[in-house]
């Protein structure tokens, strides 16, 4: 609760109907008991940060269609991601272009990462 409760006092408007709400409280549900860095063990996550992050991305129309068709239990597994936002980004911009697009978007991973 002090994850939203942060959020709502950051953007009051995160308090009514729609993604603001969505994203705020699908970003309490995912850093509740904190969330580890997994990539900079020594930089912990931030859950307002992750909000702020993912609200400029959609402003921008940086993000794919389906995201904002999500509920609060479907984007709280984005939202909970264990790399910083700099990863989001990192991925977004480096992305091949064939999977550019909500319907082949995760297999992009098996392009990016090499498996061994």
């Amino acid at each position: 609760i002090n994850v939203l409760s942060k959020i709502i006092k950051e953007d009051p408007e995160a308090k009514q109907p729609g993604l603001k709400f969505t994203l705020a409280m699908a970003t309490a549900l995912s850093f509740g008991n904190g969330l580890e860095n997994r990539v900079y063990l020594d930089q912990p996550l931030d859950g307002v940060a992750r909000y702020s992050s993912f609200l400029r991305w959609s402003e921008e129309g940086l993000l794919l269609e389906p995201f904002f068709h999500l509920n609060v239990w479907q984007m709280r597994f984005i939202m909970q991601g264990r790399s910083p936002d700099s990863d989001y980004v990192w991925a977004r911009e480096n992305v091949p272009e064939k999977f550019q697009n909500p319907d082949k978007i995760g297999g992009a991973v098996f392009d990016m990462v090499t498996y061994t």
